[in-house]
């Protein structure tokens, strides 16, 4: 075969001994080498995720021979046709994990495949709502897993002003944002925060505390269920959320102090409530309760569930007041 070329103005004439692509392979010659990532590998129903079979090659070491095809969920039936582009954008809109196989065929008919897996997770629908009897509030709630979860924070009890002090009494006291139990957020609810032992009835071993009859505090293993799914903590969680729990992000507010800005303050970009749980510690000098929170921030050298002891300097001094979910077992 005769091929022309042009070098620094000269028509030179070279014979190569190129020769048609044969259409049947030698003996050895082997099925192609897939390469094959998922990028990201989790996500929601909203994620982009790219499947990316570049770099895929066979003995030729022609990429451009070689023809893919896509399997989003490894059932041997095959969702795409041949096609000589390695590349796929996919959505996975129902939550669950999906083992998403590509096939790889050269130019004689000989395959290989490989196959990885990702996770999705899509809006939680298991959603429906409960009527507190005790003063007929209605809220909202979602099933995550084995528990049933408020999908709004507890607004149950009397108005406490920001400078009071509660009480161990018959009467269950909240506070309110700003003293003003008409604000709220469309998703979340009531911005209301307890005192720890107000929220656990002022009995340190109360399952129930001050949520209603057949409902609990959360502990920090319930609180660890949302935390290890590594979902986003405020992207899946907070509000607006396809976990439709819808958890408000506020943060702790002093008590006896005057109430925070939400908008200035910095967990206001987070969620911070408080759980069941509880650590003897020494605060201003003497060991007294440090009840333990979850949140999707967590101070310096801690995690996301932690004690009020590695909060900011006036939480320490005038321990601190956070939000309510309550939760129902199976």
């Amino acid at each position: 075969m005769y091929m022309y070329r042009i070098l620094s103005g000269l028509l030179l004439l070279t014979i190569c001994s190129c020769e048609p692509l044969s259409d049947v392979p030698p003996d050895d010659f082997l099925p192609p080498k897939v390469r094959f990532n998922i990028a990201p590998g989790r996500g929601d129903s909203t994620t982009l995720f790219v499947l990316n079979a570049a770099g895929s090659s066979d003995a030729d070491n022609i990429e451009q021979l070689l023809e893919y095809r896509w399997d989003f969920n490894s059932d041997s039936i095959w969702d795409t046709e041949y096609s000589d582009y390695p590349y796929r954008i996919e959505l996975f809109m129902e939550p669950g994990l999906y083992d998403i196989t590509v096939e790889v065929k050269d130019r004689y008919g000989q395959t290989n495949s490989k196959s990885k897996t990702i996770e999705t997770w899509g809006a939680e629908t298991d959603t429906s709502s409960f009527r507190d009897m005790r003063d007929g509030q209605v809220y909202k709630t979602v099933r995550l897993g084995h528990l049933v979860w408020m999908a709004e924070n507890l607004n149950y009890g009397e108005l406490l002003a920001i400078a009071d002090t509660v009480l161990d009494d018959d009467i269950v006291h909240k506070y309110c944002y700003q003293n003003d139990e008409s604000v709220r957020r469309v998703l979340g609810g009531a911005l209301t925060f307890y005192d720890w032992m107000e929220a656990k009835n002022h009995d340190t071993s109360s399952v129930q505390g001050i949520c209603p009859d057949g409902w609990e505090l959360p502990t920090r293993d319930d609180w660890q269920t949302i935390i290890g799914t590594n979902k986003g903590l405020v992207k899946f969680y907070a509000e607006g959320g396809f976990s439709n729990l819808n958890l408000t992000r506020i943060g702790i507010q002093p008590r006896m102090l005057n109430w925070q800005t939400i908008d200035s303050d910095p967990l206001s970009s987070y969620w911070v409530y408080l759980t069941s749980e509880f650590n003897n510690d020494f605060y201003n000098g003497r060991e007294q309760i440090v009840p333990f929170v979850a949140s999707s921030h967590p101070p310096q050298y801690s995690n996301n569930i932690y004690s009020m002891r590695y909060s900011g300097a006036s939480i320490k001094k005038y321990m601190g007041l956070a939000p309510i979910r309550c939760v129902k077992r199976d």
